[in-house]
């Protein structure tokens, strides 16, 4: 059957040769139809529809306000953003600002009638990737981003480090069955603005920050807290039920902290919240809100 086949198509090929000049032509034909295609594709393309899409995609995930100064389209039809900004929901309102942010749009997703990314920036001297669609799923890996932002309402206080390595992925705000994992690794944390605090230095170095968790529906448990290397260490874990906003999310938190003998002022000011353990330890309880949790 195969020699039959061959048979036919080899006298069919002797009847009706394609020349070898129009084999040239049809290469180049199709050559120029398809940059005709993609030129056109980049001239006539409704970015400026798309990018009030693409903010609202990632102010739902990041559940942060985001403004994105220019959207351009850039070859092979994919997105580039510049000027965007991130304010993010802490007590003072902080603005992140993002170097450079390629988009890559997931056209199946488009054609279904949907909207899904995957992306990279640049921002904080760092890296962050991941995926994002407009259901809530989240996927983020965070690199050697260094960051800084405001604990109190009065922005006295900051909170800073690097962000050495980061993951998460799940959804928010999540249903039933949806799960969640965050890991965290955060090298040279330091609390600045602790004069306020009655401390004698303005900057209070907190060493590395380790946290790893796990959720599913609402229910997050925070497995591992643990901060070393600072003028405050310990452990701790818990568990955050999730809401919406997630400032209104409720926190239970135990910790077992120990301060530093070199920083006596941080020992004295836990012992006006809290009396120390027979081994110096104070046991903290965080409960609340968590934008305004208790401390017990």
């Amino acid at each position: 059957m195969k020699n039959r086949i061959a048979k036919i198509f080899s006298e069919f090929a002797c009847k009706w040769p394609f020349p070898t000049e129009g084999k040239k032509y049809f290469f180049l034909l199709t050559f120029l139809l398809l940059v005709a295609f993609f030129f056109s594709v980049l001239c006539f393309f409704p970015v400026n529809s798309l990018k009030g899409r693409v903010e609202r995609d990632l102010a739902r995930n990041l559940k942060a306000d985001i403004a994105i100064g220019n959207l351009a389209m850039v070859f092979p039809l994919n997105f580039e953003a510049k000027d965007v900004r991130a304010t993010l929901p802490t007590p003072t309102p902080y603005i992140l600002k993002i170097d450079s942010l390629l988009l890559k749009p997931v056209w199946n997703a488009f054609l279904r009638g949907t909207s899904a990314y995957t992306f990279s920036a640049r921002l904080n001297q760092g890296t962050a990737e991941g995926e994002a669609d407009e259901e809530g799923h989240f996927i983020l890996n965070l690199q050697n981003m260094r960051f800084s932002f405001p604990v109190n309402e009065k922005g006295s206080l900051m909170m800073g480090g690097i962000a050495r390595e980061g993951r998460f992925s799940g959804k928010y705000p999540p249903e039933k069955n949806d799960e969640m994992v965050l890991a965290l690794d955060i090298e040279k944390l330091e609390l600045s603005g602790t004069k306020v605090l009655g401390l004698g230095q303005d900057v209070l170095p907190l060493g590395q920050l380790r946290l790893q968790g796990k959720g599913q529906g609402r229910s997050f448990r925070v497995e591992q807290l643990n901060l070393s290397g600072g003028a405050i260490e310990g452990d701790g874990e818990g568990v955050v039920v999730l809401r919406t906003p997630v400032d209104r999310s409720t926190l239970r938190l135990n910790a077992v902290l120990r301060t530093d003998p070199g920083v006596p002022e941080v020992g004295d000011l836990f012992s006006l919240i809290k009396k120390p353990a027979p081994d110096g330890s104070y046991q903290i309880r965080l409960k609340g809100a968590l934008g305004r949790p208790l401390l017990r």
